[in-house]
């Protein structure tokens, strides 16, 4: 997604490399002038100051490569995103055990990130249909990564309204440029497999 970090008065803007298919264990960090901070390590002075011991220069010129590319894709990339995006929020409004979280396949795609879609089962744990289609290599997640440990109710999800059956029965499904429709198509069909198997499984809604 373009992003003006500057015209957004952005103070920090923190990246990890592996979000862009740079290697992993490698980031970096914009930091407005004037912005002062401790050193993580001290030392040397290396990284400004900020990290002190031997950069690694073979992940951050990784990195920065793979950055280029990207930027120099984002366009066309973002654009195939959206349309699998919207194939796939047709076959989830046609499958009434799901439940969108956020913004439908009619609102206005600039309010939406291309690569992501929330969707709830209300009444079945999201970890048995994750497993599920993970048996047919399909990956999708329960939370966030860095929350996927945590059996709580997405806090962002509740802060939007949801109760807590929506909230704690959230999938994540992320979309990559290496996605294509047939992809879409497959999840579609291995979703509808997967449900109709859970279907009477599932806890009472009352």
């Amino acid at each position: 997604m373009p992003f003006a970090w500057k015209e957004a008065g952005v103070h920090l803007y923190s990246g990890s490399a592996h979000k862009f298919h740079g290697p992993k264990g490698v980031g970096f960090l914009l930091v407005k002038e004037g912005i002062e901070l401790l050193p993580v390590l001290s030392g040397g002075g290396q990284e400004h100051g900020w990290r002190s011991g031997t950069p690694n220069l073979p992940g951050i010129v990784g990195m920065s490569q793979a950055l280029r590319f990207t930027i120099e894709s984002m366009n066309e990339n973002r654009a195939n995103m959206y349309a699998l995006r919207r194939q796939l929020l047709e076959i989830i409004a046609d499958i009434p055990e799901l439940h969108l979280n956020g913004y439908g396949k009619d609102a206005d795609e600039r309010c939406t990130a291309p690569h992501i879609v929330n969707v709830s089962y209300p009444g079945m744990r999201p970890e048995v249909l994750v497993h599920m289609l993970e048996k047919h290599g399909i990956l999708i997640s329960t939370q966030s990564a860095c929350s996927s440990r945590s059996l709580k109710p997405s806090r962002v999800l509740l802060a939007m309204g949801l109760d807590e059956d929506r909230a704690s029965g959230s999938m994540r499904i992320s979309l990559g440029d290496e996605h294509t429709e047939r992809d879409i198509q497959v999840l579609g069909e291995r979703l509808r497999m997967a449900i109709a198997k859970l279907k009477p499984l599932e806890r009472s809604r009352a």
